[in-house]
This record gives structure tokens, C-alpha cells and sequence, in this order.
């Protein structure tokens, strides 16, 4: 679950977000920060992967500003649907219902510290 080979592994194995970019240097930028790439080339295509419940809301002052565009009412939970204010990616992430910010609403978010993945785009 956690160190999937592949995207497809990851992705059958569980629910995840995913933001694409180009190695150089040895990592993947993406609003989140730099992800080490190892093993593909300089210039690959790359997919950065992570689990909803990596991401952390920090406020509106903080982390990677996002918007909520979307609910998905799941029991207790709901499924909050985001736009990357910075890229215009799509993520998502779950959070009790009794807490869950309306559509529109804005804030930051981080990426708890070693949940991603990063696999060339060609495995998934």
C-alpha cells in the first residue's frame, strides 16, 4: 500500500491523488515541493502519487492554496474535491463530516512528509 512498484499498483491498492511533471535534477517540482525521481531520466515525464489522508490542512496562510469545488457526503465523511489554486489539478481528500469546509471555501494544504511516490508516467 505504501511502496506500490508502480502506479497501477498504487492505484489498485487504494485510492490516490496524482500531479504530473518533468524530472530535472533528480526530482519532480510540484506546488507541494520537490520529489526525489530516482532511477528516471533527466526530462521524463513523472507522476507524483499520494494518499488523500497525506494531506493536511494548514490554513489559509500556509501550504499549497486550494479551493473547494466539490462534496461527497460518505457516512461520517466527506469526500472534499480541490483545485490546486497554483496548476489547476484536481485532488482530493477526506475529512469528517461535522468539519467539512463548504464548496468555495479556501485554505492551504501540505503533504505529510514521506507519502509520496513518484513513477514515470508511462506505468499507469
Amino acid at each position: 500500500y505504501k511502496g506500490a512498484s508502480t502506479l497501477y499498483a498504487a492505484r489498485f491498492l487504494g485510492p490516490g491523488n496524482t500531479l504530473t511533471g518533468r524530472v530535472a535534477g533528480g526530482v519532480v517540482s510540484s506546488p507541494f515541493g520537490d520529489f526525489p525521481a530516482p532511477g528516471l531520466d533527466e526530462g521524463a515525464e513523472a507522476v507524483i502519487f499520494f494518499r488523500p489522508q497525506a494531506l493536511a490542512p494548514c490554513g489559509q496562510d500556509g501550504g499549497v492554496g486550494i479551493e473547494v469545488i466539490g462534496k461527497d457526503f460518505i457516512g461520517e465523511q466527506e469526500r472534499l474535491i480541490m483545485r490546486v489554486e497554483a496548476t489547476g489539478a484536481v485532488i482530493n481528500m477526506r475529512v469528517p463530516a461535522v468539519i467539512a469546509p463548504e464548496i468555495g471555501a479556501r485554505f492551504g494544504l501540505r503533504i505529510a512528509p514521506g507519502a509520496v511516490q513518484v513513477f514515470p508516467a508511462e506505468t499507469g
